[in-house]
């Protein structure tokens, strides 16, 4: 697959959004296809009989009104289906809620657009329905959501007051919601966004870039969808999962009934046997991976093209990045050429740093130390970026993931469990995986000490605040860690036969007791192969050999 190469960064956000938005749901009472007016008075069809009749001009004037904000859902399926969209388009009878005939298509559709006039109902079914998809999402643990306002009304501001006071109030400060004219946007996710129909007054204010007709729509909405993606990353992963949802078809047809008899095989020679659960899994996740990889996103969307752009992006209209270092007590900045920083990050810092030709250049170890702040507004930021990126490739699970947070999963003692002591001393489960299930009443778990590192951390994990803040703390196990080992004795659940954390009274979090009564806070369960690793670092250490030998002719092992 060719690798695409756009003039901004904008262009790779658009065709990864276009990749992985294929749904889009549209609810407006007035859907049908817009007919030219017949000479003389506009008509609208035919409505139901009113109780009183309305004076000619004034019925003349509701009818035109009518007219001008109908949708024209020719036009619009047509233009979201040349895109590869499938819209779904929903006129709601005046009788139903469109909570219950359209909620649940709603929460699961990419893109959600709404009329805000529905049967002159003021916004409140509208309304309803963004508040029950947010809260939905909520439920969720969050998602990429956009939801846009599509209507003839053009008073956006009022529509969007009455949207931002109906979300509630701890979803707002949590997720910082903020409102202006023509948008509400949270750092969560959401985007909601008020877009407006193009039948009748044409708008000549700024708001005129934000009047679109039916033609338009998909596309539009398809670039404001694009705006939540954010970085680099968020493209990557848009594409992932756009590829692995394009290989679901492919992948299924592989697993056939037929694989069932070599599965069971290999589940009844394993000695522990329930461990070949997750195996399942496994095979299909690789063979998803051999389907992505198949497509060539990183080189799309995680290459050199696309790393300028972004670089570029970041940098705005400035043709310098400022890159922040300490030296001794004092700090400095260097200003790093544009083009510098896009080199230093596609050719590698080891070979472009010897290019860079320009007075007060810091050393090598300088920019392998400070690359990142020159993508942050102040070191602080920029050191705060790379512990969250090193929570995300190092931890599985902590208390702050949705599952644990609402008590619908709880932890399990295992290799990569990361606790904490009442006196601040972490502590990592080494115990191997088929140790740690089928317990009978008492069993001995092994841990090794972590320390705090703010240099260079193993392991990075939350620490959540009481309040909600998270901060990250940076942990590394000791030079000898084998020589500060620890067996602890747990009781194990008579029902899991495993040992698992609970609540306890007056105390937050989840905790391991000890068979002595120790409580053990559960801080973060490690991704299996960094846990692993530790292990092995730590088993490489108890392993050297030490003696008296001829000192000449020592072996030094580098």
């Amino acid at each position: 697959m060719s690798v695409p190469e756009f003039h901004d960064f904008d262009g790779y956000r658009l065709a990864a959004t276009r990749e992985f938005a294929h749904t889009m749901i549209v609810v407006d009472d007035e859907a049908w296809r817009v007919r030219e007016p017949a000479a003389g008075p506009p008509r609208a069809g035919l409505r139901r009989p009113r109780r009183f009749q309305t004076a000619p001009a004034q019925a003349a004037q509701q009818e035109l009104f009518e007219i001008r904000h109908a949708l024209d859902t020719e036009a619009l399926v047509t233009s979201a289906m040349n895109l590869g969209l499938v819209c779904s388009i929903v006129r709601p009878p005046k009788a139903r809620s469109i909570k219950a005939q359209v909620g649940e298509a709603a929460r699961r559709a990419d893109i959600v657009c709404l009329d805000w006039e529905i049967h002159n109902d003021s916004g409140d079914a509208a309304t309803k329905m963004i508040v029950e998809i947010i809260r939905s999402d909520e439920r969720r643990n969050g998602r990429l959501r956009l939801i846009a306002i599509y209507t003839g009304d053009t008073s956006n501001v009022k529509i969007l007051e009455k949207v931002f006071d109906a979300i509630p109030q701890k979803y707002r400060d949590h997720h910082k919601v903020q409102r202006d004219g023509v948008r509400i946007q949270s750092d969560h996710g959401l985007r909601i966004v008020c877009l407006f129909k193009t039948h009748g007054l044409q708008l000549a204010d700024v708001r005129k870039e934000r009047q679109v007709s039916e033609a338009q729509l998909p596309e539009r909405l398809l670039k404001e969808f694009a705006t939540l993606a954010g970085g680099l990353l968020s493209n990557v992963a848009l594409a992932t999962i756009a590829s692995i949802r394009n290989s679901t078809h492919h992948v299924l047809a592989k697993m056939t009934s037929s694989m069932d008899g070599p599965y069971f095989h290999h589940r009844a020679v394993v000695v522990a046997a329930p461990e070949a659960e997750e195996y399942g899994v496994d095979v299909v996740l690789s063979d998803l991976k051999s389907a992505v990889d198949k497509t060539d996103v990183a080189q799309r969307f995680a290459g050199s093209g696309a790393i300028a752009a972004r670089i570029r992006e970041i940098a705005g209209e400035s043709p310098t990045l400022a890159l922040s270092y300490e030296r001794g007590e004092s700090s400095h900045q260097f200003d790093l050429d544009v083009s510098d920083a896009i080199k230093i990050v596609v050719d590698g810092n080891d070979v472009a740093h010897a290019t860079i030709v320009k007075a007060n250049k810091p050393g090598l170890k300088v920019f392998r130390k400070g690359i990142s702040s020159l993508f942050a507004d102040e070191p602080a930021k920029a050191r705060a970026a790379m512990l969250e990126f090193a929570l995300l490739t190092g931890v599985r699970a902590h208390p702050g993931s949705h599952l644990y947070r609402e008590g619908k999963k709880v932890p399990q003692l295992g290799l990569g469990s990361v606790v904490v002591t009442d006196n601040k001393q972490y502590l990592m489960c080494l115990q191997a995986s088929c140790d740690s299930v089928r317990l009978e009443k008492h069993a001995a778990f092994l841990f090794v000490p972590l320390v705090p590192s703010d240099e260079s951390p193993e392991v990075v994990i939350p620490v959540l605040g009481s309040r909600g803040a998270v901060q990250f703390v940076g942990l590394c196990t000791p030079a000898v860690a084998y020589a500060q080992s620890r067996s602890i004795q747990f009781e194990a659940d008579e029902t899991s036969h495993t040992v698992i954390a609970a609540r306890l009274p007056k105390r937050r979090g989840l905790f391991f007791r000890s068979v002595d009564g120790t409580r053990y806070k559960w801080m973060a369960d490690l991704k299996q192969r960094r846990a692993l690793r530790t292990a092995q670092k730590v088993g490489q250490s108890l392993g050297r050999l030490g003696f008296d030998e001829f000192e000449p002719f020592r072996q030094v092992n580098d």
